[in-house]
């Protein structure tokens, strides 16, 4: 992977052109093309993720962003265990406390990578979006004590812009990782910056960079969209190599 994006990395327009294109030639060209990623559509959203090997896993599973639909935990519940937990926070209290507290646990507040209080672009409904003040929680704060799990199988980032900073936090040296918490499974959405010169752009291309380097995540799959839908599984936790991709392999080994 990190041969197939070095020379498009540097570049963020071409990155943005061509990242979806060299994601798809890579995972054809070595053993990820094993894998089968599994995806949920709803009327505004696509998800990707991995099914367990263990139909009896009781999973850990974390929405940052609601966006009053829960259609995707209702079709994740056909796949996980009974038992499997959801977490959500979304700082629209109105339109998602009852919702998502049918499903799950919820938290009336934005998630980003530092504890604050932002500027920030609500999704109040499908197609409605607003700029508010709103409470922010860190990403590590919110998983560590709030969430409290050791380990999350799925989390879903919807940030409508904050997005950029927060899977820095789930780095080797961040501050997830930092407090104990593992995380198999990833799917993020990068929202395009309007502005030519908007510091996002530079930080989409470092955020590659490290991914690259690291080697913890693998980009499994990457849709351009107008804003970008890329999901990463990690390869580095032996819990969740054996949750959701040895399996996979299990036939070739043999």
């Amino acid at each position: 992977m990190r041969r197939e994006l070095s020379y498009v990395i540097s570049d963020y327009l071409r990155t943005w052109q061509e990242l979806e294109g060299k994601v798809q030639h890579c995972a054809k060209s070595n053993d990820l093309w094993h894998i089968e990623t599994a995806a949920i559509s709803t009327n505004s959203d696509t998800i990707y993720y991995l099914p367990p090997a263990n139909n009896s896993l009781r999973g850990v599973i974390v929405r940052v962003g609601i966006g009053t639909n829960i259609s995707i935990e209702h079709q994740l519940k056909k796949v996980f265990a009974q038992g499997t937990e959801f977490f959500g926070a979304d700082p629209m209290f109105k339109t998602n406390a009852d919702l998502f507290s049918s499903v799950g646990v919820y938290f009336p507040f934005a998630v980003g990578s530092q504890s604050s209080i932002n500027r920030a672009v609500i999704r109040i409904s499908r197609d409605n979006y607003a700029r508010q003040n709103v409470i922010q929680i860190g990403l590590s704060t919110f998983l560590g004590n709030l969430v409290k799990r050791n380990v999350v199988d799925l989390l879903i980032i919807e940030g409508e812009g904050g997005e950029y900073n927060m899977l820095q936090e789930l780095s080797m040296e961040g501050s997830v990782t930092e407090r104990g918490v593992t995380v198999c499974q990833i799917n993020i959405e990068f929202h395009r910056p309007t502005r030519p010169g908007d510091p996002r752009e530079q930080k989409f291309l470092d955020i590659l960079d490290l991914l690259a380097r690291e080697g913890r995540y693998v980009i499994l799959s990457a849709h351009n969209i107008g804003h970008y839908r890329i999901f990463l599984v990690n390869f580095d936790s032996e819990l969740c190599r054996s949750r959701y991709i040895e399996h996979f392999y299990s036939n070739t080994l043999s």
